[in-house]
């Protein structure tokens, strides 16, 4: 489901930033959240695993104009099959005027 949620998400960033539109807080926090899980699933050994919980279940500050501090967890198999447990931290900067963002993520 949460890949679902991210696509839509990604859709509806592109067909704003393609109407010229500015983006709202829940929007900008919609996007800080789905980058931060696009970018933990490429941390993890198994990423077609990852089951993350909904964008309204874990942190998001607002660090800055438009900077996002991110904090959550994701469940996903380990390089043995189990199911684990990762905690991760995410800083997210969007940027309006190319439509791109930078991120830095860490699993704890």
């Amino acid at each position: 489901m949460s890949k679902t949620i991210s696509l839509f998400v990604l859709s509806s960033l592109f067909l704003l930033a393609c109407s010229g539109g500015a983006m709202s807080d829940t929007e900008k926090r919609a996007a800080a959240c789905t980058y931060a899980q696009i970018e933990v699933e490429g941390l993890l050994k198994s990423p077609s695993s990852a089951d993350f919980p909904a964008c309204s279940q874990i942190t998001i500050e607002e660090t800055g104009a438009d900077k996002f501090s991110v904090e959550g967890y994701v469940d996903a198999q380990n390089s043995f099959g189990a199911s684990v447990r990762e905690y991760y931290t995410c800083s997210v900067r969007l940027e309006a005027e190319d439509d791109s963002y930078y991120i830095n993520c860490n699993l704890d």
